[in-house]
């Protein structure tokens, strides 16, 4: 006999996951930015990812 199984634990530790990646994705942006570059690709993939990017010419 199959029981109900909930998914909720699973579910929340992928969530928790792609969150954590995402997070990780935009550290490793603002350590380019804090490098100094100029780059605006940079820039337009730190707003996908609600990054504040702060031009070099603004620091």
């Amino acid at each position: 006999m199959v029981r109900n199984v909930s998914t909720m634990p699973i579910e929340s530790a992928a969530h928790a996951s792609a969150g954590n990646a995402v997070t990780n994705f935009a550290s490793l942006i603002n350590d380019w930015i804090a490098f100094g570059t100029r780059d605006r690709r940079l820039a337009r993939l730190a707003e996908q990812f609600g990054v504040l990017y702060l031009s070099p010419d603004l620091h």
